[in-house]
């Protein structure tokens, strides 16, 4: 069975990546494999010209695996994040998305800032994480996950992920 897919989105400096980590370090913690795949508006290149994998790759090998002592690094070009959901979500239990904001995956949270205004309209998030004491907003499901069990809660609602 595919793991479910959560989409974390939100403007720069929102939290996203706090509350990703939290989130990994907890769910790991209670045995839950998981995936995360970032976005970057960046290009990428982690080969050196002139190197075995840029050779391989100028060759035409779709896909490099770069196996080393601490990592094992696959570079292919870039494909859709669906492309990228149907590998990674092979033997995890949970993929956590950050970013792909516009490539509507759902569930979605939006996590907010104090004071900040949403990045996305009401009708393409499934909820808004209000990070820290900020004022309740008028929004479909303001939460403030204050302790690692009210994230874990949400979390689970939405995936129907079944952490022990």
């Amino acid at each position: 069975m595919d793991a479910p897919v959560l989409s974390i989105v939100g403007r720069s400096g929102s939290g996203k990546t706090t509350l990703v980590e939290g989130a990994v370090k907890e769910l790991s913690r209670k045995g839950v494999r998981v995936a995360v795949v970032k976005h970057t508006h960046k290009a990428l290149d982690i080969d050196t010209k002139g190197k075995d994998s840029w050779r391989f790759r100028e060759a035409g090998a779709s896909r490099t695996v770069l196996a080393g002592l601490n990592w094992t690094m696959t570079q292919e070009s870039a494909s859709s994040i669906h492309d990228i959901l149907e590998r990674e979500r092979l033997g995890v239990d949970l993929v956590l998305v950050e970013g792909f904001s516009r490539d509507g995956l759902r569930p979605r949270i939006e996590v907010l800032a104090p004071g900040r205004e949403p990045y996305l309209p009401p009708e393409e998030v499934d909820a808004y994480l209000v990070r820290g004491n900020g004022p309740t907003l008028p929004l479909q499901h303001p939460w403030r996950p204050a302790t690692t069990a009210e994230l874990l809660s949400v979390i689970t609602e939405m995936t129907g992920l079944q952490v022990h």
